[in-house]
């Protein structure tokens, strides 16, 4: 593990854990982020803002009924 997250037990109930992003963590997905966003860049150049924002939209939708499963470890 990189560091990305620490893990600590919750003050009033040991039970529990809370989980936060460390700042390596934060510096890493604002890495990844830019990185999609060049990507996106790349693969969607020859389309205006419009329809990269219409597209969005309608993928967004059409993922809407998509149930989410947990990926295997």
């Amino acid at each position: 593990m990189r560091d990305f997250a620490e893990r600590r037990r919750h003050p009033d109930d040991r039970r529990r854990h809370i989980v936060e992003v460390t700042p390596e963590g934060l510096e890493a997905l604002e890495r990844a982020e830019e990185a999609v966003n060049s990507l996106e860049d790349e693969v969607l150049a020859g389309i205006s803002k419009e329809e990269r924002a219409t597209l969005r939209d309608l993928l967004r939708r059409a993922l809407q009924g998509v149930p989410v499963e947990p990926r295997a470890a």
